[in-house]
């Protein structure tokens, strides 16, 4: 217990360093029916959702490529529903998850223009969607708010 205590102390020093957005989880750690539990994902995650910086949890297949996300609050909340006869975690191992519910595959490319991103969240009804690489390398995140600050430094930039 008191070596626990003192993972989960270092764990939020290094969260509150860092200021990560995202938890990833990778498809080659998955699989096997150990490679982490219901209860750890939870601790994880109620840990890093007591910060207002952290909000997704991303899937990605051969260690880096995107395959979608979920918001970790709504996971965390699936899990606390699901305690009992859950299916989240072992979809997770078997990388069945189309089979989660709220699971997000949308993406857009880094080449993409401002005004082709904001095409595609309107269309889809988001505010933040994820940036991949034309390899599909998962990036990051992008938000309306981002995306409208850019447009207008350029339309600055170019008064000059």
């Amino acid at each position: 217990m008191r070596q626990q205590i003192e993972i989960i102390e270092e764990f939020r020093k290094k969260i509150l360093r860092d200021s990560p957005s995202t938890l990833l989880i990778r498809k080659y750690y998955t699989g096997k029916t150990d490679s982490f539990t219901l209860s750890a994902l939870e601790v994880c995650l109620k840990e890093l959702t007591r910060y207002d910086f952290f909000k997704y949890v991303v899937f990605l297949e051969d260690t880096h490529i995107f395959y979608g996300y979920l918001y970790a609050r709504g996971l965390l909340d699936r899990l606390s529903y699901e305690r009992e006869n859950g299916q989240i975690v072992p979809n997770i191992h078997e990388w069945n998850l189309d089979e989660i519910p709220g699971v997000k595959k949308s993406c857009v490319f880094n080449y993409q223009s401002n005004r082709e991103i904001l095409r595609i969240m309107d269309e889809e009804g988001i505010k933040e969607i994820a940036v991949v690489d034309k390899m599909r390398s998962f990036e990051g995140f992008t938000n309306r708010e981002l995306i409208v600050s850019r447009i207008i430094n350029n339309l600055m930039n170019d008064a000059k």
